[in-house]
C-alpha cells in the first residue's frame, strides 16, 4: 500500500513518533535550530542517518533532491522509497518496487530506530513538524525497527528502499 509521496525544496526528510511530532520545531533563524544540528551530521555517501531526539531516535533522510515515497506491504510494515531518478510511471515503478522486495536479496546494516507509537510520521525537516505542508503518516506497530536496503531500477527510475521491520 502506498501511502503517499514527498518532495521538499532540498531539505532533508525526517521521520519519527507521531506522538513526538510536537517536539520538532524545525529551522529557525537563530543557527543553531533542530534542523541546523540535524543537517550539519549528513553524510553525502548515506542515505539517512540517526539523529538523537526527544530521548530517542529519529531518522534523518538524505533524499533532498528527490521524491520520498511511504508503503506497506504484508512483508515490510514500513517501506522508505528514495526516488532520484524517474520516468514517467513513477508511481506504478513505487508500486512494483514494494511488492517485489524479498527478504533474501535485502543488504541488512546494523542500525536499528525505534518508533515507539501507533503511527509514523515522515516530512520535511525543515518544517515545525505540525505545520509542515506535507506531512505523510502511516500506522505502524509500536516497536524498535530494523533497517535493510534494496536498489531497484528499471528503465530510467532508480530507487533504493529502506525496508523497516520490528526487531524480533
Amino acid at each position: 500500500m502506498l501511502h503517499g509521496t514527498l518532495a521538499t525544496d532540498g531539505d532533508p526528510h525526517l521521520l519519527l513518533p507521531a506522538n513526538l511530532a510536537h517536539a520538532w520545531r524545525g529551522h529557525d533563524e537563530s543557527g543553531d535550530s533542530q534542523y541546523d544540528r540535524a543537517c550539519a551530521l549528513i553524510d553525502d555517501d548515506r542515505p539517512y542517518i540517526l539523529i538523537p531526539f526527544a530521548d530517542t531516535t529519529a531518522l534523518l533522510i538524505n533524499n533532498a533532491d528527490g521524491l520520498t515515497a511511504l508503503a506497506s506491504t504484508p512483508d515490510f510494515p514500513l517501506l522508505i522509497l528514495l526516488c532520484r531518478e524517474w520516468g514517467g510511471h513513477l508511481e506504478e515503478d513505487i508500486r512494483h518496487a514494494a511488492e517485489s522486495l524479498c527478504p533474501e536479496f535485502l543488504d541488512p546494516t546494523p542500525d536499528r530506530v525505534p518508533l515507539h507509537a501507533d503511527e509514523a510520521i515522515l516530512f520535511g525537516a525543515a518544517w515545525p513538524a505540525n505545520e509542515a505542508p506535507v506531512r505523510l503518516r502511516v500506522p505502524i506497530h509500536p516497536a524498535t525497527y530494523t533497517i535493510a536496503t534494496s536498489a531497484y531500477a528499471r528503465g530510467s527510475t532508480s530507487i533504493l528502499t529502506l525496508a523497516l521491520r520490528p526487531e524480533p
